[in-house]
Formats: structure tokens, sequence, C-alpha cells
């Protein structure tokens, strides 16, 4: 049987001139290791970034002893694997040279059976990336002042160069396991094409192998289990296999049921004797991106299994600079599972990062989480060199076959912003030509016929935003997905968002500050004003602090304490993207918008950015406004001048009746209107409820949409929250605790709260509700600590106030 022999333990790492020597495992990187041993200091605190540039600028060697048996040397093959080395690499086995790595997006495998012996060496120098990327002859240009140039040159990550909110730190090492396999012969690469009849009452799995043995005592023995645990079993010598599946458990996004998987279990056998097993999981899905003409233009949305789904969701960045540490820390599952919770269905991998690491797409499959999947590709022109073209077709066989059988993945997507920077930010303008074609050689031809090969039914889009490719319009609101940031780089203001109609939203977004505990994990007290030079080291977009103080003053008054500065951020943040996301969800019918991929769900390292959960896993304000506007059914108010319109959003295929509870007040509290109707929401549809004139300015609109199974709260300001005359809430509370690490906490007030937070010194926690506008006298939300904590200990540290305590007595504007 096939032995798998993990050689990821026990490596020593020196560099080139062996004056460092350390003791490690991988996967690791450099500047991990040798921050775990003190050599280098946090990267991420104060300015520290800038003292460590010099492990990026050396080669290093990883090296390491093993030993293989008699038996696992009288296999006929012996191969050496490397799921993943950053970058550039030499690999030698027993002073032999295997080879060499140019790809970071590449698995690598050797055959070391001529060279394997009973006590074995193995070395990989790791080359400087960062020289080599100057190096290469070819276009060489810098995304903005705080990247380094060449990352178009070399397949890396480009984000470790540099973006605007993520530090210069260009990691190397190995990054992914490294094993050894012996074997007779094994399992190769397989593709699972799964159809639905039109009633998705049949499913037809078919099974296509990459090989055929020659060994005729060679078979295929299969077994699918159900998730309800009945199994069907079928034995074959062929290259295809096909089972018939009646009433098949489908798998759905959570909002829509429940992303049920089946197992799938492979032997291949000589005979009796089993040669090599693989076990994964599937879904049985019909997953459509729908492309067709209407009165704007032409749609863009995705249908399951029959279902027109609006997309909600985030982009997603990688969730560390230093790569390897998100798997340690658990990053990948806090950040599916707090999408969830937020209502996503639907992520987007942005091709700034790396094609993620198969546990992120395992979570995806499990928790019913829709991924639009970019190549790794963003934000400049494209050069070609030596090597190159034969280079990116092994990164493409190797994703599309490693992702093809996720039920998750839902599109195949170019590249991020290239179209659209050639055509509408200059590009064509100041580079060659010759930039042009290489870019349609790559998008237009070498990936869609690479994509119809290995994964047919999934739909290939060339580049977001797009048209649909060519350079034609790549922007456009009637046509394909689209990007939009005049709100934020362009300054305008919030209403600007109902400006733009898009088809799909994929990219849009809004800046704000971290949680103060996360600002002082990388600073210190002396530091904390949005100018000094840790705080603008931490905010790497052009004058983005700047923008965020101004975007403040607009809608806030400026309080003079900087911790109260750091929430008015996150609060301007969160009500930018509401106004757009609610506009667009209105939007849904007749598939006129279809989709709202914000600008970004995470971080890489603590930093002001566009993200709503920060590096340290806190939510900001925007993660709770989104758990609220992604909603499956949504309220929302659509405010003009004079009047304003109350709407209801329905995402689910079904009616559902209920009571809508209106209540509008002014700043004092005094009920100006109060209604109580039963409505019903048609399914799958968006519909405006009432319209109401508006009399007075500075009002106060709290809603609520409940039945015996749904209940749903939100509330809306008309009018700037700077110039209301705010009173006194007198607000009060008390905690809870049921469980050891679950509390409630009941909080009563006697006037209106403006956007009530409630928040720790210390502790790490999730509200079901936060940054909240409270009209009524009660209300009861849980509290989820991340460890097990005593009542006391949360009373001691737990902070609750609204915007009344937020502005002191001399608020600075």
């Amino acid at each position: 049987m096939l032995k798998k022999i993990l050689l990821n333990s026990n490596w020593d790492l020196k560099d080139e001139f062996s004056k460092i020597n350390l003791k490690t495992d991988i996967p690791s990187s450099t500047y991990e290791i040798l921050e775990k041993n003190n050599i280098i200091q946090n990267p991420y605190y104060g300015l520290n970034e800038k003292e460590v540039q010099w492990v990026h600028k050396k080669n290093w060697i990883f090296n390491k002893t093993f030993e293989l048996t008699k038996e696992d040397l009288n296999n006929s093959k012996i191969e050496l694997i490397l799921e993943g080395i950053d970058t550039f690499s030499e690999i030698y086995l027993n002073n032999k040279l295997l080879g060499k790595t140019d790809n970071m997006f590449l698995e690598y495998k050797f055959d070391i059976k001529p060279y394997a012996q009973n006590k074995n060496d193995l070395r990989i120098i790791i080359k400087d990336s960062y020289k080599i990327s100057k190096e290469i002859k070819g276009l060489s240009i810098k995304s903005h002042k705080f990247a380094e140039e060449g990352v178009e040159k070399i397949r890396k990550a480009a984000y470790s160069f540099g973006w605007d909110w993520g530090p210069v730190i260009i990691d190397s090492g190995i990054w992914k396991n490294i094993y050894i396999n012996t074997y007779e012969e094994k399992i190769p690469d397989f593709y699972l094409d799964i159809t639905l009849n039109e009633n998705y009452e049949k499913a037809n799995i078919k099974i296509e192998f990459e090989k055929i043995f020659e060994n005729e005592n060679l078979n295929y023995e299969i077994k699918i289990k159900s998730p309800d645990q009945k199994t069907i079993s079928k034995t074959t010598k062929d290259k295809k296999l096909e089972f018939i599946i009646s009433n098949p458990k489908l798998w759905w996004t959570k909002e829509l049921g429940k992303p049920n998987l089946y197992e799938m279990e492979i032997k291949l056998k000589n005979e009796n004797m089993t040669l090599d097993l693989k076990k994964f999981n599937f879904g049985i899905r019909e997953l459509k991106l729908i492309r067709e003409k209407d009165e704007w233009g032409e749609s863009f949305y995705f249908k399951l299994n029959g279902i027109n789904i609006f997309a909600k969701g985030a982009n997603w960045i990688p969730v560390d600079n230093l790569i390897n540490r998100g798997e340690k820390l658990n990053l990948y599952e806090n950040l599916i599972n707090d999408s969830i919770k937020a209502n996503f269905n639907m992520i987007r991998v942005w091709g700034g990062g790396i094609y993620e690491i198969d546990k992120f797409y395992d979570l995806c499959d499990q928790n019913g989480l829709l991924v639009w999947q970019d190549f790794m590709f963003a934000c400049k022109p494209q050069t070609d060199y030596e090597g190159f073209y034969e280079n990116i077709d092994k990164e493409f066989e190797y994703n599309i076959k490693r992702l093809r059988n996720h039920p998750c993945l839902a599109l195949w997507v170019g590249n991020n912003e290239i179209e659209e920077g050639w055509e509408l930010w200059g590009w064509k303008y100041f580079f060659n030509r010759k930039y042009m074609k290489v870019y349609k050689e790559i998008f237009e031809k070498i990936l869609p016929q690479k994509i119809n090969q290995l994964d047919p039914n999934r739909q290939y889009w060339p580049s977001s935003p797009s048209s649909g490719g060519n350079f034609k319009d790549p922007n456009s609101p009637n046509k394909g997905d689209s990007h939009y940031w005049d709100v934020w780089h362009s300054g305008k203001d919030f209403k600007s968002y109902r400006n733009f109609d898009s088809r799909f939203m994929s990219e849009f977004g809004f800046e704000s500050f971290p949680n103060l505990k996360t600002i002082k994990q990388f600073s210190e007290e002396k530091d904390f004003d949005f100018y000094s030079k840790v705080m603008e080291n931490h905010q790497k977009n052009d004058a983005g602090n700047k923008k965020i103080f101004d975007y403040m003053k607009k809608r806030f008054k400026i309080p003079n304490k900087f911790q109260d500065k750091v929430i008015i951020s996150q609060l301007t943040q969160a009500e930018a993207m509401q106004y757009g996301v609610e506009h667009w969800r209105r939007n849904r019918n007749d598939n006129h918008c279809m989709g709202s991929l914000y600008w970004q769900l995470n971080d890489c390292w603590p930093v002001a950015s566009w993200s709503s959960i920060d590096y340290y896993g806190r939510w900001k304000a925007l993660h709770y406004f989104a758990k609220r506007f992604y909603n499956p059914i949504l309220i929302s108010i659509k405010d003009d001048e004079n009047q304003f319109e109350i709407w209801y959003t329905n995402d689910l295929p079904k009616i559902i009746k209920g009571s809508l509870i209106l209540k509008i007040s002014n700043e004092n509290g005094e009920i100006i209107k109060s209604e109580n109707m039963s409505i019903e929401l048609k399914k799958l549809y968006s519909e405006k409820i009432k319209s109401y004139k508006l009399t007075q300015k500075n009002v106060i609109i709290e809603y609520e949409f409940k039945n015996d199974d749904y209940n749903y709260e939100n509330s809306f300001i008309i009018g700037e929250p700077k110039d209301f005359n705010l009173c006194n809430p007198e607000l009060e509370y008390e905690l809870e605790k049921i469980e050891t690490n679950k509390f409630l906490i009941h909080i009563k007030i006697k006037k209106p709260a403006l956007y009530i937070q409630i928040d720790t010194k210390n502790i790490d926690f999730i509200s079901s509700d936060n940054f909240f506008n409270m009209l009524k006298s009660k209300k009861t939300l849980e509290i989820i600590t991340k460890k097990d904590i005593e009542l006391n200990t949360l009373k001691k540290d737990i902070k609750i106030k609204s915007l009344y305590e937020i502005y002191d007595k001399n608020p600075s504007i």
C-alpha cells in the first residue's frame, strides 16, 4: 500500500553565511522562525517593519536528515513531494541536485528512487526573491508608494511586496507540507462530473481518471456514502465510472438549506490487495452563472439548484503576512465561522494573494459558502519573460485540478483590475501595447481553454471588473461585475452609491481603525494619534487616515479621546457599507443587481484598513452591521430630502408573512409616528412597503419584522448625528451568566440611545448585536467570550456606552 512519510519535523534553518542556525518544524517561513527565536522583533509592532527588511535580502537554507527502511527502498516508486515552496529554491538530496523551483503556487514532485538510501540528507536553499525579481528582464512598476516593484516578474504572492493595506514583508520558506510517497501504483488525479435532471430528483455522477493501468489485475473500488449513511459501491477497470443517485441530498448555501456532503472512498486494488486509498467529500448541486440580455443590458447572477441567489459577502485576502501562521492560529476556522454568522453566502478570493490552502475550501464546503476564485494576478500589467508561459501553464493546471471537485467553487476569474487598469487608469497611454497582447494571451486564450479542458462545467470570467472581456467598458454598471470606489478614493458622499446600479458589485469599500485592543498590540499610548509615525505606518493607503477623519467630520462631531475617535471611524465605515448594500439589495427584482461583495473581510496584520474583522479576529462595527444588512430578510430605509420609504427584501424562496412594527422618534424620544402592520414578503423579491413624509429633521426610525420563525430588528437615522441634541439615555445594564463562556446582557434606557457599543478592556468576545440604536426601554443580548471566564471578571472588564457618552463636553469639532 502507498506509504506517506511526512517530513515536517526537525529541520535546521541557516542563513547563507551560517551566522544563524536554528531548529524548526515546517510548514514555516523565515520571518516566522526568526521572530519565534527572538532574532527579530515582532515585525507588526510599531515601526519594526522597517527594521526587518534585511531578512528577505538573504538566501536561507533548510536542512533535514531522515531515514528510509529497506521496505521503503524496495518499492518501485519513491517520490519527494513539496506542496509549496516560497518561491525560488534549489533542492538537493544527498548532495544531488533534484531540481529548482520558481513558483509559489505550484506543487513539486521529484523521483528520488535513484538517489534514496537508508540515511538521507535533504537540503533546500531558498533564494532571495526580491533580488531575482530585479534581475529578470521585463516590466517593473510600483503599485503604490509602499510596495516594492518586481512582483509582476515572478510567481509569488503579490501582497507580500506591500499593498495599500499590507506591509512590505517579502517572506520566504516552506509554506506547505513536505513528504515522501513510496508505492507500486497510486490513484491518479480524477474529475467529478455531476449533473442533475430538471426536477433535481436524480443525480448523475461520472468519475473520470487521468490514467488507464496496463496491469489487468488493477481495478478501482469506489464507495459513496450519503449524508444519511446510505452507501453504494462499484468496481471498475475502466477510466470512467458512473453512479446514479435518486432523490439526492443537495448542497446549499446556509440561508437556503443544508450544505449536504457525500463521502467518496476510492481504493486502487491489485486483486485483493489495496495499493492506495483516498477519501474525500463532495456535494451534489447545480450552479450556473446566468448572463442574459435584458432591459438594462445583460444579467450577471448565480443560480443554485434552480434558485436565483443574491450573492452576499466580502473579499478575502491572505490571513497573515507570515503566511504559515494562519492555520496555526485557527484563523481559517474563525474567519469562515464569522462569515457565516454575518449571513455571508459567498467569499471572493482576491487575485493578489494566494490560491488558498485546502482547509479553506473544505471549510467553505462544510459551511455552504460559495467561492469566487481569482487567479493570482492583480493590479499590474503582466510582462512575459523566459519560461513564463510554461510556468503559468503548470500553475493553472495544478490549481484547477486541486480545486475543481469542491462544491463551494462558484467561478474562475482571470485577474483583479488589470483589464480596468488598461482601459480606465491610463495604462494604454504609457505602457507598450505588447502588454495588451500578453494580457489577451493569458486571460482570453490560455485560461479559458485550460478551464474548458479541465473543469468544463465551471464558468470562467476574464477579469474583475469586466463586462466580458476584450477591454470593452470593463466597469459597466449594465453588464458583468463592477468595482465602485468613488466613495472613499474620490471622496464622494455615501448617497453616490445610489448613482451606480451595478449588475453585481464585486468590490467597494471604506476604511476604519481596528479595535483599541488591537491598536494597543502594535503601539504605545504616546502613538495614539491619527497622524503619529506608528499610526501612519499602520495605514498603507495614501492619506488614508486623513480620509477617515474627513469622512468622520461630515457626519459626526469628533470626540477628544483617541479611543472614541476609533469608534466613530468604525461607525462611519459601517454606515457607508450599509448605504451601498441596502441600495443594491433593493434592486434585486428582475435580477437587476444580484451581488454585493465588499472590500474586505480580513487583515493580514494589525492595520487601519477596509476590513470588517481585524487581524486579531475582533469584529469592527461593520461586521455587526453586515450581520444585519446581509440578513436574508432585510427591512431597509431609502431616504430622500422630504420623505423616506421603507422597503423589504426577501432572499428566501418562499412567501413570508408577519408583522412590521415601526416607530419614528425625534431626538428627545418623543414618538412622532407608530405603526403595526401585517405584511407579506414575496419570495426572492424586494418591494417598497410605504412612503412617509418628513415633517422635521433629525429623526430615528426603529423597525422590527417578526413572526413565529423570524425576528429582524434594525434602525435608521435621518439627519446627521452631529446635529442631534442628544439627551442622556440613562443607560443601565445587568450581566447574567448562562454557560462557562456565554452571558446575557440586559440593557435599559430612558431616552433614545444612538450607536450603543459593547466593548471590553481585555476580554475578546462576540455579541449577538452591537453598535445599534435603541428607542425601546429594554433589550437583551447574548455575549460569547472566546475563553471561559467568571461573571465578576466580565463585569470588571466590560464597557457599554452610546454616542452621548462618547461625546465629551467639549468635542474637538
